[in-house]
């Protein structure tokens, strides 16, 4: 089974765009859910490496174009100079 190892690549591949797509960080969090439901209900129910991978995928693209529909508003500075990240 790939699919942990797989889900382990993609973090890193994508832990530098985090600071972009802002949305990204939830929809890891739901794919690591799903990842972890998946093999906690193995023994019950089996889904197809397609179907997981469809919804990995799934995820991934709603919270980029979350992010880029919503973007963060970005950060201002205050009478002190320092920057307020809102």
């Amino acid at each position: 089974m790939y699919l942990p190892s797989l889900v382990c690549g993609l973090y890193f591949l994508l832990a530098d765009v985090i600071q972009r797509f802002h949305y990204l960080k939830a929809g890891l969090s739901v794919v690591l859910i799903f990842v972890g439901l998946k093999m906690l209900a193995a023994d019950v129910y089996t889904i197809s490496v397609v179907v997981s991978l469809a919804v990995i995928l799934l995820i991934l693209g709603v919270a980029t174009l979350a992010s880029w529909l919503w973007p963060r508003p970005h950060a201002r500075d205050d009478a002190d100079g320092r920057v307020i990240r809102l």
